[in-house]
C-alpha cells in the first residue's frame, strides 16, 4: 500500500471519500472564465494607463494576475479540473504556453514531488530545504531561478537534449513528445514577437504579455513557499508523512479563487485526484489531521523567516533548485 492510499484511509473510508473525487466540467470552466476575465480586465487596466503615470502599476497588477494562471495549469497537470479529458489536456498545453511552462513536462516533474514529498534528493520541487537563509529566500521569491530553469528547459528541449536528471522521471517514450512541446512554444514566442515589430507595436506583447509575466512570478513563489518550506524534511522514503511535510494556509475567497484553493494543500497532497471545487469540503472532514496555518499567507512567511531560515545573511548558500 502506497504512502498516499495509508493516509487517505487513515482518514476517510471509500465510500465517504467517493463524493469528493467525482470530477465535472461545469467548475473549471466557470473558474477558468472568470480567471480569465481577470487578466482581460488587467489588461485593459494597462490600455487605460498607457501613457500615464499609473502604468508601472498597472503591469504590475497585469502581471501579477496574469502569473496565477500557474494554478490551473498544476491542477491540469493532475488531470482533475475536467471531466472531459481532451478539454482538460488542450487546457494544459494552453496555459504551459501563456505561462511559460511545458505542461507535459510539468506533469511528470509534479509526480515525483507527489511521490517523494520533501525528501532530500528526490522531491523535484523541494524548494528552499534546509540550510537556507534569506538571501536564498530572496532569490527564490524573486523567480529568477524559475525563468532561468524553464528557459533552459525550452532552449535545451527543442534542440533535441534533456538533462540526465530531467530524464530520470521522463518516460523515454515520451521524450518525443517533450521536444515538440519545447519547439512550438518557443516558435510561438518567435512570432508573438515578430507580429509586434511588423505592425509596427513592437511594445504591445511587451507590456501586456512578457514584461507583466516576469514580474508577476513573484507571487506565485510567494504562495509556493507556503506549501512545504518549514515543514519536516526526510531522508527516508518509508518516514514520508503529509501531515507533517505539507502545509494548509487559510486565506480569504479572493486568494482562494486565484489559487484554485491551492491554500488547501494538506488536503490536496492527501488526495491528489480529488478536484481543487472539493477541496474545502475535504478541509472541513480531514482538517483537523493536517498542519493547519490560521494566519495566512503572510504569517507563514514570517514563521518561515524566523524559524526555518539560517540566520538573516543576504549571501546565498550555493545554487538553489528553480521551481
Amino acid at each position: 500500500m502506497s504512502i498516499v492510499e495509508n493516509a487517505q484511509n487513515s482518514m476517510l473510508s471509500r465510500q465517504e471519500a467517493k463524493p469528493h473525487l467525482k470530477r465535472k466540467d461545469w467548475p473549471g470552466l466557470v473558474y477558468l472564465a472568470v480567471h480569465f476575465s481577470m487578466v482581460g480586465g488587467t489588461g485593459c487596466l494597462v490600455y487605460l494607463a498607457t501613457g500615464t503615470g499609473w502604468i508601472a502599476p498597472a503591469i504590475v497588477l497585469h502581471g501579477l494576475i496574469l502569473s496565477t494562471l500557474f494554478h490551473p495549469l498544476h491542477e491540469c497537470t493532475h488531470g482533475t479540473p475536467f471531466r472531459t479529458r481532451w478539454l482538460n489536456e488542450a487546457v494544459l498545453q494552453i496555459l504551459g504556453f501563456i505561462y511559460i511552462w511545458p505542461g507535459l513536462l510539468f506533469r511528470y516533474d509534479h509526480a515525483v514531488h507527489h511521490s517523494f514529498t520533501q525528501l532530500k534528493g528526490k522531491d523535484t520541487e523541494m524548494a528552499l530545504p534546509t540550510p537556507r537563509n534569506l538571501g536564498d529566500y530572496l532569490i527564490y521569491v524573486s523567480g529568477l531561478t524559475h525563468h532561468w530553469r524553464n528557459f533552459g528547459w525550452l532552449f535545451r528541449h527543442s534542440m533535441g537534449r534533456i538533462l540526465p536528471e530531467d530524464a530520470a522521471y521522463v518516460p523515454s517514450s515520451e521524450l518525443p513528445k517533450i521536444f515538440l512541446e519545447a519547439r512550438v512554444m518557443l516558435a510561438g514566442y518567435v512570432l508573438i514577437l515578430l507580429a509586434g515589430i511588423v505592425s509596427g507595436y513592437w511594445w504591445v506583447p511587451i507590456i501586456y504579455y512578457f514584461l507583466p509575466r516576469f514580474l508577476g512570478e513573484p507571487l506565485v513563489r510567494f504562495f509556493r513557499v507556503a506549501e512545504h518550506v518549514g515543514m519536516e524534511e526526510t531522508r527516508d522514503e518509508n518516514s514520508i508523512d503529509m501531515r507533517r511535510n505539507t502545509r494548509t494556509t487559510l486565506t480569504n475567497p479572493l486568494i482562494q479563487l486565484l489559487t484554485w484553493n491551492m491554500g488547501f494543500h494538506g488536503e490536496h497532497h492527501v488526495y491528489p485526484s480529488a478536484p481543487f471545487h472539493q477541496l474545502p469540503a475535504l478541509h472541513k472532514k480531514i482538517g483537523h489531521n493536517l498542519h493547519v496555518a490560521k494566519g495566512g499567507y503572510l504569517w507563514v512567511h514570517w514563521d518561515v523567516i524566523r524559524n526555518h531560515l539560517d540566520g538573516f545573511s543576504l549571501q546565498p548558500t550555493g545554487r538553489l533548485k528553480a521551481l
